[in-house]
């Protein structure tokens, strides 16, 4: 179309701009009926998905900012209505981007995403929940052989082993890393259900988790996100810490209303053989326990035992046999 324009105009001259619908007429109408068909099914494709991926950026940036105010002031100023707008999308690094649009009041107070420590609150939980479901691919119910391929193995402490993922297709692996660290996510929370919040985990990997569960210089992205060249370089350091009989995925924090409730965590223990004892007496933890009995995976068990550190009536230690 452009080539047809140009062939019939100066389109350099801003005095012939008037001619341009003309041309474009005549230009459809030159097609034959095949492209006006095609024509057709593209345009039916544009307005049911919209403009192509690659053009989301520029015009985002240039166009959304202002969208969104003029939409939020309209609605106020003809309904009365106040807004408090997320808005999220995927930045070109596949990180999720967030802002929040809202409802500027006209008598003095504050915005409300500003106004109170529980406003501020409800905003940020709310900004991680949306990146946690943009984040989160769908789940096909039933795809039974998929599930299948994603099982992985407990250890006899619960903590997830490293699944074999050789040959396996990329899928299939990244379902198989979030499925470790799932696991290990339940046993620090103690809450089978409680769901590894990857917006947070993104943002900020080594707050929640121990600096070995990942190799240096990581990446720290959903899973879903993860290239085979990623994957293989989990899986190594992950074969390397289940050969030293270490945990290969460990959280050292969680979601606050993930917490669990009556124990106490140390985040810098890594060793599979921990156990926790409940002492009287701090000085007689801070000089040594021997010989101390302890029952494990239910059989009485003889264990030598250092103390390591005493924190509210506990005492974190490493055993042998």
């Amino acid at each position: 179309m452009d080539t047809y324009d140009r062939e019939r105009r100066d389109t350099k001259d801003p005095k012939t701009i008037g001619q341009r619908n003309k041309i474009i007429q005549q230009w459809w109408e030159s097609l034959s009926d095949s492209k006006k068909a095609e024509a057709g099914r593209a345009a039916e494709k544009w307005n049911k998905l919209g403009a192509p991926k690659e053009t989301h950026h520029s015009y985002r940036r240039k166009n959304f900012p202002g969208m969104a105010r003029e939409f939020i002031d309209m609605v106020h100023r003809t309904m009365g209505s106040h807004i408090v707008m997320f808005a999220a999308h995927e930045a070109q690094d596949s990180q999720i981007k967030m802002a929040v649009f809202e409802t500027q009041p006209q008598d003095g107070k504050k915005a409300f995403s500003e106004v109170s420590e529980p406003s501020k609150d409800w905003v940020l939980k709310g900004e991680l929940i949306l990146t946690d479901y943009l984040l989160t691919d769908p789940v096909e119910e039933d795809l039974n052989e998929e599930k299948k391929d994603t099982e992985i193995t407990l250890d006899d402490d619960g903590n997830p082993e490293v699944p074999p993922w050789t040959g396996q297709k990329l899928k299939v692996q990244q379902n198989l890393a979030r499925a470790v660290f799932q696991a290990a996510y339940a046993k620090f929370t103690q809450k089978p259900k409680a769901k590894v919040p990857w917006g947070l985990l993104i943002k900020s990997p080594l707050e929640y988790l121990d600096s070995e569960s990942i190799p240096d210089g990581f990446v720290m992205k959903d899973p879903s996100k993860w290239t085979k060249a990623d994957m293989r370089l989990l899986w190594n350091h992950w074969h390397s810490l289940e050969g030293e009989d270490k945990v290969i995925v460990t959280f050292i924090k969680c979601k606050k209303e993930d917490l669990p409730l009556g124990r106490f965590f140390d985040g810098k223990a890594r060793s599979k053989k921990r156990v926790w004892v409940n002492i009287d007496d701090d000085s007689e933890a801070e000089a040594g326990v021997e010989d101390s009995e302890a029952e494990t995976s239910g059989r009485h068990k003889t264990l030598k035992v250092t103390p390591v550190r005493v924190q509210d009536n506990h005492v974190s230690v490493a055993s042998s046999s």
